[in-house]
């Protein structure tokens, strides 16, 4: 907890949490025992990072829509109006990748051009292994983690999507638990970043990348379907 900010218009008490705490459903819950305890009235949530993760490799299954011909792509409310064009607000980097195989381990990024809305999906499993938070896993339940994260660095931004999906600030504070507000909330900021349409017709991607694997995929991988959301501050 810090009081203040550089802004000297912000006269406010700010919530810092540690990363393992967003993990820790009863550690996390006490925002309202603090809030309670020092007499102070919510104001809002000016950042917040929702992840959907997957226990087998969403991106795969991304990228084979992003290169599907037969779908129409839209970055950032534009289309996409062929094949060839240059996608300025798309890169894919390739985090841990080896130099027999440099772009073997695409990780996409989509953001707006503010820098204020973003998408990343990569392989969560690889940063837990190196950075030893093991309670990640221990919380999912994955031994396998592929997220997409939808970061949201701009209060306008994240307001914007809360009025349309007719959430106040204070009900996305008290059901920041709830995984049905979370789902709403990510399914809404994706789609400002990236949607894709066939015929017309408008795909949602979140349920095209929990579309049920065939029984030779989960097989040759050994895992179940599923997938998971959660906030990450």
């Amino acid at each position: 907890m810090f009081f203040g900010s550089y802004n000297k218009n912000r006269p406010y008490v700010y919530l810092l949490y540690e990363n393992s705490i967003l993990y820790d459903e009863y550690a996390l819950a006490t925002r309202f025992y603090i809030q309670d305890a020092l007499n102070l009235e919510f104001f809002r949530i000016s950042k917040l990072d929702i992840c959907l993760d997957f226990n087998y490799n969403a991106i795969n299954r991304f990228y084979q829509m992003y290169k599907d011909e037969t779908l129409d792509l839209y970055i950032n409310g534009n289309k996409i109006l062929d094949m060839t064009e240059r996608v300025k607000d798309v890169s894919h980097n390739a985090d841990y990748s080896s130099r027999k195989r440099p772009f073997s381990r695409h990780k996409p990024i989509i953001c707006n051009k503010p820098n204020t809305l973003e998408l990343c999906a990569y392989n969560k499993s690889e940063e837990i292994a190196e950075s030893k938070k093991d309670y990640i896993q221990e919380h999912i339940g994955f031994n396998r983690i592929f997220r997409f994260e939808v970061r949201c660095r701009n209060y306008k931004v994240l307001h914007t999507s809360l009025k349309r999906l007719g959430i106040t600030d204070t009900d996305l504070y008290s059901k920041l638990q709830m995984e049905s507000t979370l789902f709403l909330l990510y399914d809404d900021l994706l789609e400002r970043l990236i949607y894709f349409r066939r015929k017309r017709k408008k795909l949602n991607l979140v349920y095209k990348l929990l579309k049920p694997k065939t029984k030779k995929e989960l097989h040759l991988e050994n895992v179940s379907a599923g997938a998971d959301v959660y906030r990450l501050r």
